[in-house]
């Protein structure tokens, strides 16, 4: 990975509209994996990612592993990616520090154990505008979204939506967000996948003090619903 935890990518990315095809990454002991491991002030636009597969531990995407106080643009990832503990997501693993991703993609399967979604797994005081995520979502204990695990801390969700079946083994499970936390906001959303879990919901499976507005979720929900 391009940047890590003490070495963080603070520079400027332009794929220029190319792709990379096959990227495969098998680290399931290491943080901080995909494409950029760690980007920090930095810019990554007009780049897709073709097929392949990311593995590592926390901190997992298929472009970032973590994205702080950064922005995103027209960017996409197809394969699929493997966390082995938290902040898990199809294109970024954890967006924070007022980030901003827009007009972006993921498609591939999501898998990790807490904090999963299909594009990012934890969104904070960052926002993300003109995304979706179409792969299934899966994680072994809680706080899995078929879009976003946890969207928290004065963060946005805009023109958005995932099509993705989600499913967690113990709670907070949502077809679009696992926990909405601390007046945080969705709109002009929705989701449609097969959503299972205890605590579970079509839309969200937690909404904490936030607020939800121009959504909706047409998927079947099973287990323990609220």
């Amino acid at each position: 990975p391009v940047g890590d935890n003490s070495t963080k990518f603070t520079g400027t990315f332009d794929g220029l509209d190319h792709t990379i095809s096959n990227l495969t990454i098998e680290r399931p002991s290491t943080d901080y994996v995909g494409l950029f491991g760690f980007a920090h002030g930095a810019e990554i636009k007009n780049l897709g990612l073709e097929g392949g597969s990311v593995s590592g531990k926390k901190n997992v995407g298929g472009l970032v592993g973590r994205n702080a106080t950064s922005t995103i643009t027209n960017a996409y990832v197809t394969g699929n990616v493997r966390g082995h503990a938290y902040f898990v997501g199809g294109l970024v693993g954890y967006n924070d520090g007022s980030s901003e991703i827009t007009d972006a993609y993921a498609t591939g399967a999501v898998e990790g154990d807490e904090y999963v979604g299909g594009l990012v797994g934890r969104n904070d005081h960052s926002t993300i505008t003109d995304a979706y995520a179409t792969g299934d979502v899966s994680g072994s204990t809680m706080i899995v979204g078929g879009l976003v695990g946890f969207n928290n801390h004065h963060s946005t969700i805009a023109d958005a939506y995932a099509t993705g079946d989600v499913s967690v083994g113990y709670y907070s499970v949502g077809g679009l967000v696992g926990i909405n936390k601390f007046s945080s906001t969705i709109t002009n959303a929705y989701a449609t996948g097969h959503v299972s879990g205890s605590v579970s919901g079509g839309l969200v499976g937690k909404n904490d003090g936030s607020t939800i507005t121009d959504a909706y979720a047409t998927g079947d929900v099973s287990g323990n619903t609220k």
